[in-house]
């Protein structure tokens, strides 16, 4: 019998009698249903397919998981969790609040970085400049002993400093500005995952008396933390972003 130049499939000869046609029919029509599932094996929702080493034949790969990227492994496509970038600054939380005067941040201390840049950007949301501090923490424990703080703040033509600002149990990191004056406070947090001293150090600038802050503290206990709290001496909204430091 003739067959078909690209899928082989059977075709009667020129000198086929009638009588066969309808045998013909059925076994060209069993090739072709065949091919065709062979060239679409998706069965599920965001199935795609890729040729594989048999000529003619496709293969399935199911839909990957939430965050999943495509990626080559082997020499064939698969799906597969995006690569940890090898350097720079890694985007890991953003969280934001409205009208608070807590935000808790957990998880974003881990053993893949050892120091990590955390920004605020906010406003209180009442007509009064609220202070703002950080408390480490463990999952959902704060831990409030063991902080020394050092402020050093100019506004207008005045300088002031002050050592343990809030005293002992939060570390200060800067002030807010009230109603729509915004105020942005950028900190560099080292080891605060390690069974180390942790230690921010950071700055802020509000827009209500030129007020800059340049801030830091530690905390002592060299526990190995897992997130922070923000706390706000008057209710605040804004956002919070947490980075890793690539560690290489």
């Amino acid at each position: 019998m003739a067959t078909t130049t690209n899928y082989g499939w059977t075709t009667p000869d020129d000198t086929a009698l009638v009588k066969d046609g309808a045998s013909a029919i059925r076994t060209l029509g069993s090739s072709v249903d065949t091919t065709t599932k062979n060239l679409n094996p998706e069965t599920t929702l965001g199935d795609i397919v890729y040729r594989s080493s048999s000529a003619n034949v496709k293969t399935r790969l199911g839909i990957g998981s939430t965050g999943n990227v495509l990626t080559v492994a082997g020499g064939v496509p698969t799906w597969a969790a995006p690569a940890v970038s090898s350097s720079g600054l890694v985007f890991l939380n953003k969280t934001d609040f409205t009208a608070s005067s807590a935000v808790n941040i957990n998880d974003v201390f881990s053993t893949t970085y050892d120091n990590y840049k955390v920004m605020i950007v906010g406003t209180s949301t009442t007509a009064n400049k609220g202070q703002a501090t950080i408390k480490m923490r463990v999952s959902s424990t704060d831990t409030s002993t063991n902080y020394v703080s050092q402020k050093n703040a100019a506004y207008d033509a005045n300088v002031v400093a002050a050592r343990n600002e809030k005293g002992t149990d939060e570390g200060y990191i800067g002030d807010i500005a009230p109603l729509d004056e915004t105020d942005v406070i950028s900190l560099d947090v080292y080891r605060p995952f390690l069974t180390k001293e942790t230690t921010w150090i950071g700055h802020s600038f509000s827009t209500q008396d030129t007020f800059l802050v340049l801030s830091g503290f530690s905390q002592t206990d060299k526990t190995s933390f897992t997130g922070f709290t923000a706390l706000f001496t008057e209710t605040s909204t804004g956002s919070i972003y947490s980075y890793g430091y690539a560690k290489a």
